[in-house]
């Protein structure tokens, strides 16, 4: 399952959650202020960006000033 939210504006906010194998998932953000995290995060708190599961690849380019990511992985 992979759960994605973009909202325009100042900041651009991606929320992650993903489990299962062999996920190929590609996440850019322009601008400033952009921020990638856990489906709880908000501006100012982010929670981890979830990824659990064999054989995943993720490719993140944050393009602009002031980037925030938090994410932790889980192999099994």
């Amino acid at each position: 399952m992979l759960s994605a939210s973009t909202i325009y504006g100042a900041d651009n906010e991606i929320y992650v959650d993903q489990s299962g194998a062999t996920a190929n998932i590609d996440l850019e953000q322009l601008g400033s202020g952009n921020i990638m995290g856990g489906l709880n995060s908000v501006a100012g708190t982010l929670t981890a960006l979830d990824l659990d599961g064999l054989n995943l690849t993720l490719d993140i380019n944050q393009i602009g000033d002031s980037n925030k990511i938090s994410w932790r992985y889980i192999r099994r």
